[in-house]
């Protein structure tokens, strides 16, 4: 007589000791469970992250336009919605003293920022990406680019 004979029917199915096969597919249930869980948990901090950024740039913005209505002086602080709409005007028409839009401007600004983070190469006679741009910058300093390496 086994000592699982003398439990109870409905204990039985519970304490029952499993064979290999379930074992294995209780524990994969398991680690699917723990992964579901773990992706949800990081979906609701991103959703969170989130949710928490946007509703501080929403209070920030407000207090902006509230503050700039009750200043009520345009050249000091402009309201949002006056930001808004020059920033509409000027993206695509040329800027009153220059002669190029606003998208030009950021495109440049972008392909400097990038440049800046290429890296520099190491084959000799080569110039590093930063004294590359610098040399479009000014002529000057690229006759400074070519001392320094000479030296």
């Amino acid at each position: 007589m086994s000592l699982w004979s003398t439990l109870p029917a409905e204990e039985q199915l519970l304490t029952e000791p499993a064979d290999e096969a379930g074992l294995a597919l209780a524990a994969d249930e398991d680690e699917r469970a723990d992964l579901a869980a773990y992706r949800r948990a990081r979906r609701q901090a991103r959703t969170r992250r989130l949710g928490t950024g946007a509703l501080g740039l929403a209070v920030l913005v407000l207090l902006w336009q509230l503050i700039a209505m009750l200043i009520n002086d345009p050249v000091f602080l402009p309201s949002v919605s006056q930001t808004a709409a020059s920033f509409a005007h000027y993206f695509g028409r040329p800027y009153p003293a220059q002669g190029k839009p606003l998208w030009y401007d950021a495109l440049t600004s972008l392909r400097r920022i990038l440049i800046g983070f290429h890296p520099a190469r190491d084959r000799p006679g080569h110039r590093g990406a930063q004294a590359a741009a610098a040399a479009r910058v000014h002529p000057a300093v690229h006759h400074l680019a070519r001392h320094r390496r000479d030296a």
